[in-house]
């Protein structure tokens, strides 16, 4: 049953909250001009309450401001019937939290491309409202804020807990404001929250929609603001492997300490820009995919694969046996048949030169032939121009064979006799053989022994010293780098047994010359205080005041002053 509110006729409830409830409403002009919105009403209970009222008033003053196409839009503030309302777009849509439970709900996760581009329009508000004049920063960045159309646009709302400069209400030291799951470390430890605070929320949105689970999961509210305060870093691939291209973008955006943490919203939209180039996804494929998922609207003409699961996809169809044969797939029917016809035919070809093989076999003679014919030999033409070779071509003689005692005397007979020239050579004569003496090997003439040059050890300690000063100068202290540490160490102890170091002290100032402080090496140095202090069996106070100096590490960090940043860590070290 419809109500009217001022000038708004109200048709039903959309959703309610802690603080508020939305209605759709209608406003009506004249000449027929007739708009449909969204009307936020705040509830009785809240208006008497000042501090709700100024952040129900915060919230339409600073969302009134913005104008993009990933933000909703505020047309229209006011209170009528004791009631303050606030006139905003009406989305035509869903919000993250109800796409991902019917996602649930059908048993599917949405793909990583649609992931990537979600969290990327998101990111695009982020930038936005975070280079406004005031600096605007979200703080509630979670499913239950961004929506999505029916067209597939994606739009982020709900800015009653967002900070700027011109706020009525104040947030008090170490308030918490924000769903207790989506916090980041900062807000549940009271820290001043930035746009790296926006960023980490939308690092949470991201995790969640690749892997259909939350990053933070407990089942008491204490829990979750310990989960919030001292997360455990997984990665979306360990749960789902097919997000693991998105690693690292993850990994950026839900560092522990901001100054870690991607640097703005802006490098967030170019990451996953560079992703969305070679997995290209549009606002058109969201829109198939909500069609899908909630079966209302009419469905677009063809499914998008980077909409749908793998797996979902339509069948390609399979191809026919006369188009497409697998290895080791029988041959149809007609080449098997083909295949016979060539199995005589091989068999005759065999025979045929099995046959041309044995031919010459019988026709050459043999000794149990004595009247074959003896056939031809081909003679060289060096042999056969020499007249004191045999005639090899010549029938032998049948007659008794010469059995005078010539053949066995072995003497060398006169040319022509039928022996060949090359038996009747005299024998060569060998000189008789040398003895050689023995080389005799005359020693080099002595090299002149040079003085070994006595090393100055003093002067090689002092720039051992001068190398650790220099180091400490780029950030580099005792127990950050293993290899450095032991590099120093064999210098150290070769000067200390009278050697000579100058190799050592030479990796030692190449290893200095080398090494670039950066945000890694800091983080690393962080994790070793952050074990020191958990170790460290130290009183309350001391223990806060190891935290309070922790904080102003951190502080150096977030100003790019890493160099004094390691300075301090390592003099925190150094007194546990």
């Amino acid at each position: 049953m419809s109500r009217q509110l001022g000038r708004y006729e109200l048709s039903h409830r959309i959703g309610v909250g802690g603080m508020a409830e939305v209605y759709e409403a209608r406003l009506e002009g004249s000449g027929g001009f007739a708009k449909r919105l969204a009307l936020k009403l705040l509830l009785p209970d809240c208006q008497r309450e000042p501090e709700l009222v100024k952040s129900f008033i915060d919230e339409a003053r600073i969302a009134a401001g913005l104008s993009h196409p990933n933000v909703v839009q505020v047309f229209d503030f006011g209170q009528a019937d004791e009631t303050y309302y606030m006139a905003m777009e009406l989305v035509d849509g869903w919000d993250l939290r109800e796409v991902l439970r019917r996602a649930a709900r059908r048993g599917r996760r949405l793909t990583v491309p649609a992931a990537a581009y979600i969290v990327h329009e998101v990111a695009q508000a982020l930038h936005y409202i975070h280079t406004r004049e005031g600096g605007i920063v979200h703080r509630d960045v979670s499913p239950h804020n961004v929506f999505v159309t029916r067209e597939g646009h994606v739009k982020l709302g709900d800015f009653g807990v967002a900070k700027s400069a011109g706020r009525l209400a104040r947030t008090e030291a170490g308030q918490i404001k924000g769903k207790l799951a989506y916090l980041a470390p900062e807000q549940v430890s009271g820290d001043p929250v930035t746009g790296r605070t926006d960023v980490y929320g939308a690092g949470l949105v991201l995790f969640e929609l690749l892997t259909g689970r939350r990053f933070n999961q407990a089942d008491r509210e204490l829990d979750l603001l310990q989960a919030a305060q001292n997360p455990v870093l997984v990665l979306p691939s360990t749960v789902a492997p097919q997000a693991r291209p998105l690693d690292e973008v993850v990994r950026g955006a839900l560092q522990r300490h901001p100054a870690m943490r991607t640097r703005d919203a802006a490098l967030l939209v170019e990451q996953l820009e560079f992703y969305l180039t070679q997995q290209p996804f549009q606002a058109s494929d969201l829109a198939g995919l909500t069609a899908e998922l909630f079966g209302q609207g009419e469905a677009p003409p063809r499914r998008t694969p980077a909409a749908i699961e793998p797996g979902q996809a339509e069948r390609e169809p399979v191809p026919t046996v006369e188009t497409v044969r697998m290895p080791g797939a029988s041959p149809p029917a007609a080449a098997r048949g083909r295949r016979w016809v060539w199995v005589p035919v091989g068999i005759l070809a065999a025979a045929a030169i099995a046959a041309a093989l044995t031919l010459p076999s019988f026709l050459s003679p043999t000794p149990n032939r004595p009247d074959a014919a003896p056939l031809a030999v081909a003679v060289p033409r060096d042999t056969a121009e020499d007249p004191a070779a045999p005639d090899t071509t010549a029938p032998a003689d049948p007659g008794p064979r010469d059995a005078s005692p010539r053949a066995d005397t072995g003497r060398d007979e006169p040319d022509g006799a039928g022996v060949p020239s090359r038996a009747r050579r005299r024998p060569r004569r060998r000189r008789p053989h040398r003895r050689r003496r023995p080389a005799v090997r005359r020693a080099p003439p002595p090299r002149p022994v040079q003085p070994v040059p006595a090393v100055d050890h003093q002067a090689q300690a002092r720039r051992l010293a001068d190398l650790v000063s220099r180091a400490r100068a780029r950030g580099l202290w005792t127990g950050d780098d293993p290899a450095f540490d032991r590099r120093c160490h064999e210098a150290r102890a070769a000067i200390r047994l009278g050697r000579d170091a100058a190799a050592l002290l030479q990796r030692v100032a190449s290893h200095v010359e080398a090494f670039r402080i950066d945000q890694g090496f800091i983080q690393r140095k962080l994790r070793r205080l952050d074990r020191a202090i958990r170790r460290a069996r130290v009183s309350e106070a001391q223990r806060r005041d190891l935290t309070g100096a922790s904080q102003r590490i951190l502080q150096l960090v977030m100003a790019e002053r890493l160099v004094e940043a390691s300075r301090r860590i390592s003099g925190l070290l150094g007194r546990l």
